[in-house]
């Protein structure tokens, strides 16, 4: 997707926690001025191109970082008002352009550096919301007594306002539960009483009549027959009296 025409240079995008894409790009065509777009919809439409208020005169990239609030914060090295080289320094306060539909850069602001000093070709920028505090590296080129080129990366500070950076939930995996095997049950025979082949059969049961011992069998047997006699006797004795 092109977003700007013409010739450009060192571009740089940083996001906010607040969903604003914002992209600059330096003027290439001797101006060393700075322009800016920024986007709310992830990249699908963009604002018209903006310049970066006195931001002017920084020919190599910039730092460019973004915290939770929506703001910008933007630092480079160019020249103060007095010509002198100089760190830059500007924010733009995305919660009023969100409110006003306008790009609302603040002031600049500047420190200088060692005379004759130039920070090309760069700087870089780490933002501490939490500690509300701003980190700027930047390479300084200067020219020493001896006249030779002498080149050192320089460290610098800046208190910014604390913003509350919300951590991001991260899913924590639960234990899964896993059975324990425990000992399998065994069943356990019941005792049944142990049966002797070889022993003799019980006698069945038998009647005491004095010095006879009478098998209670045999007698069941005696009285079905003195039953039957009896019965046949008398089937006689009535068939006798009818004829």
């Amino acid at each position: 997707v092109q977003v700007a025409d013409g010739a450009y240079d060192w571009p740089r995008m940083a996001a906010t926690l607040t969903g604003q894409v914002h992209l600059l790009w330096g003027e290439a065509n001797g101006s060393f001025g700075w322009t800016h777009q920024w986007s709310v919809d992830g990249g699908a439409g963009w604002t018209r191109p903006g310049r970066v208020g006195r931001f002017v005169g920084v020919s190599g990239p910039v730092g460019l970082v973004g915290d939770g609030a929506g703001t910008l914060h933007l630092v480079g090295v160019g020249e103060d008002d007095a010509g002198e080289p100089a760190l830059l320094y500007t924010t733009w306060d995305g919660s009023a352009a969100l409110t006003t539909g306008g790009e609302r850069w603040g002031e600049l602001e500047t420190f200088r550096l060692a005379p004759g000093a130039s920070g090309e070709p760069g700087v870089a920028v780490a933002l501490r919301s939490a500690l509300g505090q701003l980190d700027v590296t930047f390479r300084s080129e200067a020219e020493s007594e001896e006249g030779e080129a002498q080149v050192d990366v320089l460290y610098a500070s800046r208190s910014v306002p604390v913003v509350e950076v919300i951590p991001v939930l991260a899913f924590a995996p639960q234990p899964t539960m896993t059975p324990t095997p425990g000992p399998t049950p065994t069943a356990t025979p019941t005792p049944r009483p142990a049966v002797n082949a070889e022993a003799p059969s019980p006698a069945p049961p038998s009647l005491s009549l004095g010095p006879v011992n009478l098998p209670l069998v045999s007698l069941g047997g005696l009285l079905l027959a003195a039953l039957i006699v009896v019965g046949v006797l008398v089937t006689r004795s009535l068939w006798t009296r009818r004829r």
